[in-house]
């Protein structure tokens, strides 16, 4: 098997205020952040599956996430939807996401909102 770089381009998740909710003394995910997943996981099922990627669970690998979040004011944290997008990776292509030993989080201006993720083995 050789392992390739898997890039994927996905809707952009939500942020952080609007993937979480707090109720009863705890912190729950929020409906929208559910259906982002949702729909990512099959996104991302469909652009795995059509490249035949598989992935070697015994190299460390790097995350690369590219937030475009377009032309406007960029209001979106860098940081709020990483933690969403790598649990949903992970869950759908079934790895631990302990395997990521470098991650690298970039935003960027681009007439559409999007999430461009690459996994590359190190």
């Amino acid at each position: 098997m050789t392992c390739k770089v898997l890039t994927l381009r996905l809707d952009l998740p939500p942020g952080k205020n609007q993937s979480h909710g707090y109720g009863r003394g705890r912190v729950y995910t929020s409906k929208i952040a559910r259906e982002w997943a949702e729909a990512a996981a099959l996104e991302i099922g469909t652009q795995a599956g059509r490249r035949s990627w598989s992935l070697d669970r015994l190299l460390d690998w790097e995350i690369q996430m590219t937030w475009s979040v377009g032309k406007r004011r960029m209001t979106l944290d860098i940081d709020a939807p990483v933690t969403l997008a790598m649990d949903t990776i992970s869950r759908k292509l079934n790895f631990d996401d302990e395997i990521f030993t470098r991650l690298v989080s970039e935003r960027v201006r681009h007439d559409e909102r999007w999430l461009e993720v690459s996994l590359i083995p190190r």
